[in-house]
């Protein structure tokens, strides 16, 4: 099974347990254990927890502390008799398996399990957000009901509070003369209660109230707020949020000791995702507050109303219009509710401020805020274009409108129909309004206050904002703000430019409820899209990381240059394939492992490398020779210092060593050339200047000899003439060797033939010396362009030397073989070796240990061997298995560079 489809499986169990259960069991598979336990350890008490177990555990075993452990969790130890290994995610331990005691897993398996175990647990911990935040929609549509009484309304989001945050108690204290009340409780009973009545400032509560700000204490033991005479029972851990209404303190909500749940997490006191529940939740009961007290006064009103026997149609009218308007109000805000889309949000509120069944504005103005700019920026503007267009677009909308029995329903198939791009939107499109130092928008966006702008205000002070009441074309409008907990996200600008209704305190009081509600939801919708887009912002740079640290591991791995990684702890942290390849060590024994694993021969160049600390810059070092392995190396080094990112602490060091030996040896070959080709030529001259006077005394010796009677001086001149031979020789010799025009004939040749027409010139002439000539042929019997009688010089000349070589019997060898790109011919002897400092000198010309030699034998096998075919001689020799001479030519020669 694939690590992707085990994963699946894992996640298609129904629990935690379950795939906690079903992990154990694919690391039992993988380990090949018989048994196994699961431990996932907890911050909060210092202690692994027993999850999954196959077997029947001790009781001592059910939870393990760490200080009572004899290792630290660094590597795996043996606990109760079992292999136990700690599992870490990036770096720290998570969790901790237990495996028979010869079982074990390898660290790529142990990373695996720990990136399953921390997905499982970050899993646990969203599926349990996910709970609390599904449940706060509860809670909108339970408290969303202005009819509800503000005793039930109190006691029933307590009580909900209870439920989502998993508390075991908690209270809401309201404010009276400068104390705090204990109005509500959910899970505390009467006897637990040691006052009902405290100061602010007293205990948590108190400074609650005091602060007016959110309290969130995981151990309350160690926090300095808490008393211990207002309950009787322990708090150990609490959570608590003022009530807040227009900036004046109503109470205080306090939830304690938080109780085990369904979903798994490692600690067990409240978090911060608990108390922006809490505020949230304290939020929404301000907001319902207001709501019910709006609603109970209008109540009371029309109460009033009926007993005075409705003395005026056009009161009563009105306190239905009010009603009529809250309702709308919770039909727009249910409507967002259930709209993600930002776009859409905007066109509800919209069409919920125009409509005939929202609160009938003529039109709406939307600006949004451009916080960088400090600036409004006009986005859509909803209502008919011109007074032409009123009644048919009114009676259109009516129509729609109509069609829907639920407004909310209106309201989210009209915001995805209608494009507001046209019309009224065009012609707004692009006006930009400061909002700092503006009469208006300073007021509404800096003071986040509702501002009425009536005619007279208009006659007055309109010049301090004539652009935007040329924009509007009306002496009269209201702007409210986008009001949330955290900023204001912008501005609506209504009026009634057809209809000319006056805008009144009430329809103020309304937009002010209307404002923040509203505001609040767009910030949420606001604050979720930012986390989704985080969430996939982070989904992406993981990916990006993954990905970047596999090519940059791609890239060190195919570098042509061997680098390891040292840190100060002289532990080798990377070790990549050009290492491998260059000093013969494996990466899987080199990584983590100490820098004496590589052996005394590389004591000096650590030494240089640790001198990096101190340096604190990269230090170079060209062309070093060292000897490893008995094999001789010249190496480029560069050691550059290991620092953390962003902080200037150097944590090691990086190595790079760059073998140039080939390219060392080729500098020498070509300065070897270069010396012998200026050899060559004074050579050649010296011949020169030689030829012509040997000349002339080779043929006067000649002619004294033809009139010489005298024998003695005969035998005189014969010598002469021997040695004229002898020099003559030498002198053409010297001149073949510096020669660089010679004609050149390459033909298409059997390199069989051609050395066994070498051997059968010899065979009989060596047998006859005791030394037997053997001929071991290739048997693909290859062809390939030669210089035949050049070559065949070549061979000539390393056989004639190996039979040179011979004192007394012996044997020579002469082997033809070929691969894909190369034919080769070897001639072995077993006479006597080559001494050691004389191998890299015999190519050399003039070099001989022969008393009659040139010397120039070799030089010009090598020149044939390489110059004209390009091809290459060498030369192996020692006692124990002789010495052999090796010509390596081309299958493809390129004539024309030839």
């Amino acid at each position: 099974m694939t690590n992707f489809e085990s994963l699946l499986k894992i996640f298609k169990e129904e629990n935690f347990e379950e795939r906690l259960r079903t992990l154990t069991d694919l690391v039992r598979e993988m380990s090949g254990s018989n048994s196994i336990c699961l431990y996932v350890y907890e911050e909060e008490h210092k202690q692994l927890r027993l999850m999954v177990s196959s077997y029947d555990v001790r009781q001592d075993a059910l939870k393990i502390k760490i200080d009572t452990l004899s290792s630290d969790l660094s590597s795996p130890f043996v606990y109760n008799g079992r292999n136990a290994i700690p599992i870490k995610y990036d770096g720290k331990v998570i969790g901790l398996i237990t495996l028979d005691p010869d079982k074990t897993i390898d660290n790529s398996t142990n990373l695996q399990i720990g990136t399953i175990l921390k997905i499982l647990l970050d899993y646990e911990k969203s599926r349990s957000t996910i709970s609390k935040l599904t449940a706060m929609e509860e809670l909108d549509k339970e408290i969303n009901v202005v009819n509800t009484g503000l005793d039930e309304l109190y006691q029933k989001v307590l009580n909900f509070a209870v439920r989502v945050l998993n508390a075991e108690r908690g209270t809401i204290w309201l404010i009276g003369d400068k104390e705090l009340v204990l109005s509500y409780t959910a899970g505390i009973s009467a006897n637990e209660i040691l006052k009902r009545r405290i100061e602010i400032g007293y205990g948590m509560i108190g400074w609650i109230a005091k602060a007016k700000e959110p309290l969130l204490s995981t151990s309350s033991k160690m926090d300095p707020r808490a008393t211990l005479d207002i309950f009787s029972f322990a708090i150990k851990s609490a959570v608590g949020v003022p009530i807040i209404r227009d900036n004046e303190l109503i109470g205080v909500m306090m939830l304690m000791n938080r109780k085990n749940t369904d979903f798994y997490r490692t600690y067990r006191h409240f978090d911060e995702f608990d108390l922006s529940l809490a505020v949230s939740i304290a939020n929404r009961l301000k907001m319902a507050i207001t709501q019910i007290e709006l609603y109970t006064r209008l109540e009371k009103e029309n109460e009033n109303l009926k007993e005075l026997q409705k003395q005026s149609e056009d009161y009563i009218n009105y306190q239905k219009e009010q009603v009529r308007l809250l309702n709308a109000l919770q039909k727009i805000l249910q409507a967002l509710r259930h709209t993600q889309d930002m776009r859409n949000i905007y066109k509800i509120v919209l069409i919920g401020l125009t409509s005939n069944s929202g609160f009938k504005f003529n039109r709406a103005l939307l600006l949004e805020k451009d916080e960088e700019a400090r600036v409004l920026v006009a986005k859509e503007w909803l209502g008919p274009a011109s007074e032409n267009e009123v009644t048919s677009a009114w009676q259109s909308a009516k129509a729609d409108e109509e069609k829907y029995a639920d407004f909310a329903h209106y309201l989210q198939e009209e915001a995805l129909r209608i494009d507001l791009s046209g019309g009224l939107t065009a012609y707004a499109r692009g006006k930009i309004f400061s909002y700092t130092g503006d009469y208006i928008f300073d007021r509404v966006i800096n003071r986040s206050r509702i501002v009425h702008v009536t005619p007279m205000l208009s006659a007055q002070r309109g010049e301090e904002f004539m652009e935007l009441l040329n924009l509007l074309g009306v002496k009269e409008f209201v702007c409210i703000p986008l009001v949330g907990r955290r900023d204001v996200y912008g501005a609506i600008i209504l009026d009634n430019k057809y209809t000319g209704t006056p805008i009144n305190d009430d329809m103020i009081d309304i937009l002010s409820i209307f404002s923040e509600s509203v505001g609040l939801t767009i910030e949420s919708l606001k604050s979720y899209a930012e986390l989704v887009e985080k969430t996939i912002s982070l989904e992406k740079q993981r990916i990006s990381a993954e990905y970047f640290k596999d090519f940059l591991q791609n890239i060190l791995e195919n570098l042509d240059v061997a680098i390891m990684v040292v840190n100060r702890e002289n532990k080798i942290l990377e070790w990549n394939k050009k290492s491998e390849e260059l000093f013969g060590f494996e990466k899987s024994k080199m990584i983590n492992s100490d820098t004496n694993i590589l052996g005394p021969e590389f004591a000096d160049i650590l030494t240089v490398a640790e001198k990096v600390y101190d340096a604190k810059e990269t230090i170079n070092l060209s062309d070093y020779h060292f000897t490893f392995n008995s094999k001789e190396y010249f190496l480029n080094m560069t050691f550059s210092p290991l620092k953390e990112q962003d902080v200037d602490v150097i944590t090691g060091y990086i190595a790079m060593f760059e073998d140039i030996t080939r390219r060392h040896m080729l500098e020498i070959e070509l300065r070897n050339r270069e010396r012998l080709a200026v050899l060559g030529e004074m050579s050649a001259k010296i011949a020169h200047e030689i030829r012509n006077p040997l000349s002339a005394i080779g043929g006067f010796a000649q002619r004294a000899k033809k009139i010489s009677n005298d024998e003695k001086l005969s035998k005189y001149i014969d010598i002469i003439l021997e040695e004229a031979k002898r020099l003559e020789m030498i002198v053409n010799q010297t001149l073949e060797f510096s020669r660089n025009d010679r004609n050149l004939n390459f033909t298409f040749s059997s390199l069989n033939q051609l050395v066994q027409d070498i051997v059968d010139l010899y065979f009989e002439k060596f047998q006859l010396q005791g030394v037997r000539l053997e001929f071991e042929k290739d048997p693909k019997d290859p062809s390939l362009k030669l210089e035949p009688n050049h070559f065949k010089e070549v061979i000539i000349n390393l056989v004639q030397n190996a039979f040179e070589a011979m004192k007394g019997d012996g044997v020579i060898k002469v082997k033809t073989y070929s691969d894909d790109k190369f034919v080769y011919v070897d001639v072995w002897n077993n006479g006597d070796p080559i001494p050691p400092d004389k191998i890299d000198v015999i190519f050399q010309p003039f070099y001989t240990t022969k008393t009659y030699g040139t010397g120039l034998g070799l030089a010009i096998c090598r020149k044939i061997v390489e110059d004209e075919h390009y091809g290459k001689i060498s030369v192996k020799s020692d006692k124990e298995s002789g010495t052999t001479f090796t010509v390596q030519i081309p299958k493809d020669i390129d004539l024309k560079e030839v």
